[in-house]
C-alpha cells in the first residue's frame, strides 16, 4: 500500500514537471503578430558607439545601413521628450508604405522595434526582389530629417534560397 502511494506520489510529480516543461516551451509572447513584428518595451542604451554600423536622426537609431533579404532590421527610439507624438512610417524602396511606428514620448521615453521584411500577399509583395533596395525611412511632419537603408540582392540563408511568391 506505501508502495503504491509513492508511485502515484511521484507519477503525479513527473506529469506536473512535464507539463510546466512543455508549458514554457510552447510560451508565444503577446506582442508578435502575424507579420513577423514585434515591438518590445525593453530600453536599449542609444550608443551609437555599439553600433558602428549604425545611422541616426533625431530619437531614432537604425543599427545598420545594410541588410540582407530576410534579415531583422532593428530601431532603437530613444530620448523622445514628453511633447513628441507622431508616427515614424517606413517605406519600400517602390514607395509603399510597409510600417508604422507610433510614439508618444508622455507615456515612454525609449523603446526598440524590429521587424523581417517579407514576401505577403497582405501587403501585396510577391517576390522577394520587391523589397530590394532603398528603404525611406520618415517622420511625421518631418520632424526629422529622413533616413534610408538598403537591402541587397543577397539573401541572408545563401545565394540559392529564395522566399516563397506569395501572389
Amino acid at each position: 500500500m506505501i508502495k503504491m502511494a509513492m508511485l502515484i506520489i511521484i507519477g503525479i510529480t513527473a506529469i506536473v514537471a512535464i507539463s510546466i516543461s512543455l508549458a514554457g516551451m510552447t510560451y508565444k509572447p503577446n506582442n508578435v503578430n502575424a507579420l513577423n513584428e514585434t515591438t518590445t518595451e525593453v530600453e536599449i542604451p542609444s550608443k551609437i558607439h555599439e553600433h558602428p554600423n549604425a545611422i541616426t536622426s533625431g530619437p531614432l537609431l537604425i543599427t545598420q545601413s545594410q541588410y540582407k533579404i530576410y534579415e531583422n532590421i532593428f530601431m532603437v527610439v530613444s530620448g523622445l521628450e514628453p511633447n513628441e507624438k507622431g508616427n515614424i512610417r517606413i517605406f519600400m524602396p517602390d514607395g509603399r508604405l510597409y510600417k508604422t511606428l507610433e510614439y508618444d514620448g508622455s507615456l515612454k521615453t525609449s523603446f526598440n522595434s524590429y521587424f523581417k521584411p517579407d514576401t505577403s500577399a497582405a501587403r501585396k509583395i510577391c517576390e522577394q526582389e520587391e523589397l530590394v533596395g532603398i528603404w525611406t525611412v520618415l517622420f511625421d511632419n518631418d520632424a526629422y530629417p529622413p533616413l534610408h537603408f538598403e537591402i541587397i540582392n543577397e539573401h541572408l540563408n545563401g545565394p540559392e534560397f529564395r522566399l516563397a511568391k506569395s501572389c
